[in-house]
């Protein structure tokens, strides 16, 4: 199995309805991060995987040293196979843990005028957590490495007495407001820690679909398109037109079924007359519904003008 996983921090793009989206480029530096409470939560894979890699980006609000303000934030295949941070009391801990176990660690205590230095932290400041997991079903083998704003904190490997099993669903969750998660990018396929997401503005190229005039458009029948380009003018003055675009995040926000019958978008790239179908992607009911398709890619950033990105509709 190969699967890409981009998120720029829409809570209504997880497998769960228990989180909630925060705006706010404070918070994040697409501009919308998420928290959401619920335990094994996130999104769920269309087979389980034995190897993670993963970044993404926290917002790490310091309220008070009481434990009222306790919180933990975990990325973590199989329950607990991941990256960790949690505060306890005026103590912080990020970890890069296998089944449940810390595997690597650093800690650090907002008493201590060192904390930045010992925990590699910033708090009322976005932080950015890369990891590599893998570890063999069945067994007790398995591996794990972690980098904290850029700081390698190391791999180490598990010693426990834990059996490991496998598991179709990917934890992502943050138990309070205190901790918001944005710009996820999760793979089983190596991911270069500079990766990072870039969310891009769009205009409408063609559509087949009816517009309503305020931004919505809807679809009537099966095989109704819209297609999007995207403006990469901002983005190629910022890092030049020959940077490498390595994944591809599709987002319908919101995007819902009105009625039974018509119920299923699917992802769609036009190069030139050539249309590219992607994955196929079932709608919720519920007006907050959304979306999205996301894969690897390997292409260079000036490739993309002239692609149109977009959904058709169907059964």
């Amino acid at each position: 199995m190969a699967f890409k996983y981009i998120n720029p921090g829409y809570a209504n793009l997880l497998d769960t309805d228990t989180g909630k989206t925060v705006e706010g480029e404070k918070y994040s530096k697409s501009g919308v991060s998420f928290w959401q409470p619920a335990e094994k939560r996130g999104i769920v894979l269309a087979e389980a995987v034995t190897e993670l890699y993963g970044k993404f980006d926290v917002y790490l609000h310091r309220e008070s040293d009481s434990g009222k303000d306790n919180f933990e934030v975990r990325v973590a295949l199989a329950g607990w196979h991941g990256a960790r941070i949690s505060k306890r009391y005026d103590d912080w801990y990020v970890s890069g843990t296998l089944d449940a176990s810390s595997i690597v660690r650093v800690t650090g205590s907002t008493d201590y005028q060192d904390f930045k230095e010992s925990s590699h932290l910033k708090l009322d400041d976005v932080n950015t957590l890369y990891f590599h997991v893998k570890y063999k079903p069945g067994t007790r083998e398995g591996s794990v490495t972690l980098i904290v704003n850029g700081a390698e904190i190391g791999t180490g490997s598990y010693e426990g007495d834990g059996v490991f099993q496998e598991s179709k669903v990917l934890e992502i969750v943050s138990t309070a407001r205190h901790g918001l998660i944005s710009n996820i990018i999760l793979s089983d396929r190596e991911i270069d820690p500079r990766e990072q997401v870039v969310m891009l503005p769009s205009m409408i190229a063609e559509t087949t679909m009816a517009d309503s005039g305020d931004g919505i458009y809807t679809a009537t029948a099966a095989g109704q398109i819209l297609l999007q380009t995207a403006d990469t003018t901002a983005l190629a003055a910022a890092y030049g037109e020959e940077s490498q675009v390595t994944g591809i995040a599709l987002v319908g926000n919101p995007a819902y079924r009105t009625a039974e019958g018509l119920c299923a978008l699917t992802a769609l790239e036009k190069n030139g007359e050539t249309v590219t179908e992607f994955g196929r992607h079932i709608l919720k009911g519920q007006p907050t519904g959304a979306i999205v398709d996301s894969r690897a890619v390997s292409l260079r950033l000036a490739e993309l003008t002239g692609r149109k990105f977009g959904w058709k509709a169907g059964e």
